[in-house]
């Protein structure tokens, strides 16, 4: 083909690639003049872009800078809702929630990710605070009661109660002390009006055997008791100041009771009656003096 006739084929394509270019911008003309116009028409009618403040899902995942991730947030099927937040390691080391039963906690990790700190209110009512070791076991847990008692109790790496600290709802306030069966082996506490205090002990089986304190006649002293949970021996002071010493058979019922007061002493010893039949002791102007009793009472035989 000779040479003008080539360059007359090109120019002919330029041109019908220029008019349907021409073809095309006219039609994207024509549809931004009809958005124009319909701008122009509507212009009475539109409305400022409403801005929607909620945000809604399911789950929520926060990470850094390096895409590590640092929070969440999600509620399930359940009804539980929780919030857990992670170290820049990705440890978890807080968790903030809801239980399906509406019980909020708030639970405090450590670096290896065994709970140290607890703090929940209970479905009853009670709020706890727990505190955990280096393992993740309860060593100590505080505890208010819907009552208004409140307890503090210490465990051992076991997770038993060993001391139990209490405040009750009326306001006496106890110490008590626990062997590894969970068995309350003593018992220290400031009852009554007047704060009377005392300290029990039991033996392996919880049975009352020793108890120090202010006894109901208003005396100080000492009681112990057998296996069966009876006083078999009392030493004590008596509300007058008197110093006395009183031992019990097997049926609890005292059978010896010695004292010394301010003018003198004495000894009384008692059949299974409780009826004095021996009396021995140094009168007030210091004579030794001995009776000795039938059962209905009446002397047998005294000196002087």
């Amino acid at each position: 083909m000779p040479a003008r006739t080539q360059l007359l084929e090109d120019l002919r394509r330029r041109v019908t690639q220029l008019e349907r270019q021409n073809r095309r911008l006219r039609t994207s003309a024509a549809a931004i003049i009809v958005g124009l116009c319909a701008i122009v028409v509507l212009g009475g009618q539109a409305r400022p872009l409403q801005l929607n403040n909620v945000i809604e899902a399911e789950r929520f995942i926060v990470r850094d800078a390096k895409g590590s991730v640092r929070a969440r947030l999600f509620a399930d099927e359940s009804g539980r809702a929780s919030l857990t937040l992670s170290d820049n390691e990705g440890r978890t080391r807080m968790g903030l929630g809801v239980a399906a039963d509406g019980s909020p906690v708030l639970v405090l990790g450590d670096r290896d990710g065994r709970t140290r700190a607890e703090l929940s209110v209970k479905p009853n009512g009670a709020t706890t605070l727990g505190l955990g070791d280096p393992q993740g076991r309860f060593r100590a847990t505080l505890e208010v009661g819907t009552d208004g008692s409140s307890h503090l109790y210490l465990l051992d790496d076991g997770g038993r109660s060993r001391t139990d600290v209490t405040v009750g709802a009326d306001g006496v306030p106890a110490i008590a002390f626990s062997d590894a069966k969970g068995m309350a082996r003593m018992r220290m506490t400031a009852a009554g009006t007047d704060g009377a205090p005392s300290v029990s002990m039991a033996d392996v089986d919880g049975r009352l055997r020793a108890a120090l304190g202010l006894f109901p006649d208003a005396s100080w002293g000492l009681a112990v008791g057998d296996k069966l949970a009876r006083v078999r021996s009392r030493f004590g002071v008596t509300a007058d100041g008197s110093p006395s010493i009183s031992l019990a058979d097997d049926a609890g019922k005292t059978r010896a009771n010695f004292s010394v007061f301010a003018d003198g002493t004495n000894l009384i010893m008692y059949d299974r009656q409780s009826k004095s039949r021996v009396q021995l002791g140094v009168w007030p102007d210091g004579r030794p003096a001995l009776g000795l009793y039938d059962d209905s009472g009446e002397t047998l035989w005294s000196s002087p």
